[in-house]
């Protein structure tokens, strides 16, 4: 999962390179979880997976360890704890996610699909273990 949003990308570039203010995400971090059928896209925001037993609309809040550099790359990853969501909503097929802060209107800053998607049935427990979730440059 390595695709900055381009309002992502834009604002670290004004940051580095213009010197304008950068404007710092606000906490905490949240994983949006999306379906096959409607994944997102650089141009397109996708909708969703429906929200409902532990899944909350706008997504689920993680920590994250400090970026580091592995092989030229820079990475961050989800902390040292499972992302865990118990008691899914529906069946689905997710396939990818979005990484949002938490303004009043979230932010997207990044996007991505998932090495191999994940499907469930209502009721299901649905759980990334703490490193598997990777921002990537």
């Amino acid at each position: 999962m390595s695709a900055f949003s381009q309002t992502t990308a834009t604002n670290v570039l004004a940051g580095v390179l213009l010197q304008a203010a950068y404007v710092v995400s606000t906490a905490p971090i949240k994983v949006k979880l999306f379906p096959s059928s409607t994944p997102p896209s650089e141009s397109a925001a996708g909708t969703e997976i429906t929200p409902g037993g532990g899944y909350t609309a706008g997504g689920v809040a993680v920590t994250w360890n400090a970026p580091t550099v592995v092989t030229g790359t820079y990475s961050g990853r989800i902390g040292n704890a499972s992302l865990v969501i118990s008691n899914m909503p529906t069946a689905a097929s997710i396939s990818h996610i979005d990484i949002v802060d938490s303004t009043a209107t979230p932010r997207r800053l990044l996007w991505g699909a998932l090495t191999t998607a994940r499907s469930t049935t209502s009721g299901d427990t649905l759980s990334f273990p703490s490193d598997s979730i990777v921002a990537q440059t």
